[in-house]
């Protein structure tokens, strides 16, 4: 049976018809660069509220909340930090604590109406797995670049495998959907960087992503706050999984 071929017309994010942007994976915690005595003094002071999410005072609880979510929000990477030291407690009331702190950070981070409804028009199917220099990919095989459009505009070709995307690897657990995902969490006039395999070598290119044809908003679904935040979450804890 053939491979179902899938249009990058991607499903962008909307509540009552306005698009939103999603955070994606950011760069690894600590930084590169970064004051290293520093990044582990914010580490131990990360764990030392994780900890007190867990008091028996409601009040404690209450200030380690607000703690950490300014702490969090104070930085991009620390978000990172915080949901792998949280996701890896057993405690249950630490990991339900933890998913409300998560979701007032997006709220207030990264969900933003005004942006969203990046566009690359690409015709996509799933190519199985290989290795390349002992790294396993499930590479996403573009079908047809849609002339005219940011991918065919990048120089993306019929045959073309994505290996990555701005260095999210295409694995067991990012494959078509959760490129699809990815990209819509884009706008217009952002550059998504897709590493390939074309033409027997590995190739790096830009895209430019473009703006979706009014033809293609009307069909797409909406979501509410807590299913966006769903998709955020699981797209995230994914990048600790790989």
């Amino acid at each position: 049976m053939k491979n179902k071929i899938l249009p990058v017309l991607i499903a962008v994010l909307t509540i009552s018809g306005v698009e939103i942007q999603l955070s994606a994976a950011d760069t690894q915690f600590p930084p590169a660069g970064s004051n290293i005595a520093e990044q582990i003094d914010i580490q131990n002071r990360i764990k030392e509220q994780i900890k007190r999410l867990d008091s028996e005072e409601w009040n404690e609880r209450k200030a380690a909340h607000k703690k950490l979510l300014d702490m969090i929000s104070s930085n991009k990477h620390l978000y990172r930090f915080f949901l792998k030291e949280t996701g890896n407690s057993t405690n249950p009331e630490i990991r339900l604590s933890s998913k409300e702190i998560l979701r007032a950070y997006f709220e207030k981070n990264v969900y933003d109406p005004s942006k969203g409804n990046g566009f690359i028009g690409i015709q996509l199917a799933p190519a199985g797995s290989l290795n390349i220099k002992k790294q396993r990919y499930f590479p996403i095989r573009v079908v047809m670049p849609i002339a005219g459009f940011p991918g065919a505009k990048a120089g993306l070709k019929a045959g073309d495998l994505i290996l990555e995307t701005d260095q999210i690897k295409c694995s067991s657990k990012f494959r078509i959907s959760e490129f699809i995902a990815y990209i819509a969490t884009k706008s217009p006039g952002e550059t998504v960087t897709l590493k390939l395999l074309s033409g027997g070598r590995v190739v790096t290119k830009k895209v430019i992503l473009g703006k979706r044809p009014e033809s293609e908003m009307r069909s797409l679904p909406k979501k509410t706050i807590k299913e966006l935040f769903d998709e955020w979450y699981k797209l995230q804890k994914k990048e600790f999984e790989n």
